[in-house]
């Protein structure tokens, strides 16, 4: 069963964390990802790590939107093109995972996302 991420903040960015965050020079470890990385580094509390993925991330964040119950969300009037919706960071299954799905946005399309268990991202 899946369980939806209800009344959640999410981020919506022009371009997928892993990607932003490696152009924005964080390295990732070996056989590990620029993401995992940062989200690492930020809980090491490593300043100059967290605050470069910080950074990228703010600058990669194009607008934010929040679940309703059901954990669906309208993506509002961003422009045709490809988003990724960021953002959960929490324990499943003693997991740490995040939601980092792809959206295709058309023009003149209302479109949306759900986000629950079934398109979570694991971290470790």
């Amino acid at each position: 069963k899946y369980f939806p991420m209800a009344g959640t903040t999410f981020y919506i960015l022009n371009e997928d964390l892993d990607t932003a965050l490696a152009r924005g020079g964080v390295q990732a470890p070996p056989g590990g990802s620029p993401l995992r990385a940062w989200i690492m580094s930020c809980e090491a509390q490593q300043a100059a790590v967290c605050s470069q993925g910080n950074r990228v991330f703010e600058a990669s964040t194009v607008a934010t939107l929040r679940t309703d119950l059901q954990g669906q969300a309208e993506l509002g009037t961003l422009s045709a093109g490809t988003y990724y919706v960021y953002g959960g960071n929490q324990r499943y299954r003693q997991r740490a995972v995040l939601w980092n799905v792809r959206v295709d946005v058309r023009e003149g399309a209302n479109s949306s996302v759900k986000l629950d268990q079934g398109n979570v991202t694991a971290v470790n």
